[in-house]
């Protein structure tokens, strides 16, 4: 059977769901082509024969927000490539799936929440509108959705007016076992004293998260308190003003900056060789659904968790299991950090633990892309099927 995914965005390397599922196609003896984006954030070379990478060129110029190359090179493919099954991954990839692929059966991968509504000046809310009206007539013929959880489910039903029964949850998280690992990679490149608490940021700094402040706060913490900050790539000052900013912070005393894309298994030493993980975002709005109902699609604190890593987050609505199921605490403001810090040193193996034992009982990727490959098995037979009664 051969699969194509259909991603047109920039980040795909550093979404574990997506990542995942596609390995695990492959691992399950599918062929599956992956068309994406020659300027993506992540180099992404797959290390299966049963995996093709096709790029499309994006440029960053006007017509890339339009997509054409990318609905191009699907065009094309489709032309003279037959595939069994689409998987339309995120909202340009689930229109291309849809509009591009004659009669093929199209599965939704869902990451991102959107209103169309998004956007202060007028001319991004007409754009933001207009993409996606057609996303939701795209999203009501598919032969199924996958979201993260509950709340987002629920979410992407109501704002897409689909069925919710039609959505099939996919934490966004790496697979294997949740299990500690014995690492001290901060502490030997930072020349870290092993026995310090460090407190480790991964992946994006927002702006108005919290983490600019907090890194010059940190700079008072008592000796055994330390942070650092790990990103996936250089950001610009112009672009990412406060990211910069954040990074340029550093003294590498109290604070460090690490800016270098790593593969997996050297991102899994530096998330062990932490004690805490941060997922701060700051204040959002009420209409920033993507962010208050964030839930289990951060990638970084389902990775904090499946290492025994306890969190400290934000206390957004989709954060509420952290601190229920006692795998962290949940903050307000940057300035309630190091006390939370603090409560969980202090009972560091009750957290731990708890850390596991959530990521097991929710997070874990392996039993839930089951539910999905059986799904797919069946689109398959069924199409079969119709095969030999013609």
């Amino acid at each position: 059977m051969k699969i194509v995914f259909l991603s047109p965005i920039r980040h795909l390397a550093s979404i574990p769901f997506a990542m995942e599922s596609i390995q695990a196609f492959a691992d399950r003896e599918y062929r599956v082509d992956v068309i994406t984006s020659s300027a993506l954030e992540l180099k992404y070379k797959p290390n299966h024969l049963k995996i093709r990478v096709i790029t499309y060129p994006d440029n960053k110029g006007l017509f890339d927000y339009l997509f054409i190359s990318f609905f191009k090179k699907v065009y094309l493919y489709q032309k003279h490539n037959s595939y069994d099954i689409v998987i339309g991954m995120s909202q340009k990839g689930l229109i291309a799936a849809t509009l591009l692929m004659f009669r093929k059966p199209v599965i939704y991968f869902n990451d991102e929440l959107w209103t169309g509504y998004e956007g202060r000046k007028w001319y991004k809310k007409i754009y933001n509108r207009v993409w996606k009206c057609i996303e939701q007539f795209c999203n009501r013929r598919v032969t199924f959705s996958v979201n993260q959880d509950n709340l987002r489910a629920d979410l992407l039903a109501k704002i897409n007016k689909i069925p919710r029964e039609s959505i099939i949850l996919l934490p966004n998280s790496f697979s294997g076992k949740a299990s500690r690992k014995e690492s001290s990679y901060l502490q030997k490149k930072f020349h870290i004293p092993e026995k310090s608490n460090t407190l480790l940021s991964i992946g994006a700094i927002p702006v108005n998260s919290g983490y600019l402040e907090l890194a010059e706060e940190a700079k008072k913490w008592p000796e055994e308190f330390r942070l650092v900050f790990h990103m996936r790539h250089p950001v610009s000052p112009q672009k990412y003003s406060y990211a910069y900013r954040t990074l340029e912070s550093a003294d590498n005393k109290h604070v460090y900056a690490s800016v270098s894309p790593v593969s997996y298994e050297i991102l899994v030493d530096i998330v062990a060789s932490s004690k805490i993980g941060l997922a701060l975002y700051g204040n959002r709005n009420s209409r920033d659904l993507n962010a208050l109902f964030i839930g289990y699609s951060s990638g970084k604190v389902n990775l904090y968790l499946k290492l025994g890593i306890p969190v400290i987050a934000q206390d957004f609505p989709g954060f509420k299991w952290i601190e229920e199921s006692g795998a962290g605490i949940c903050v307000s403001e940057y300035t309630e950090v190091f006390g939370a810090a603090k409560d969980i040193m202090a009972n560091y193996n009750f957290y731990s633990e708890n850390a596991l034992k959530t990521f097991k009982e929710r997070l874990s990727f392996d039993c839930s892309f089951e539910i999905i490959e059986n799904k797919v098995r069946r689109i398959s037979t069924n199409k079969n099927l119709k095969r030999r009664v013609k």
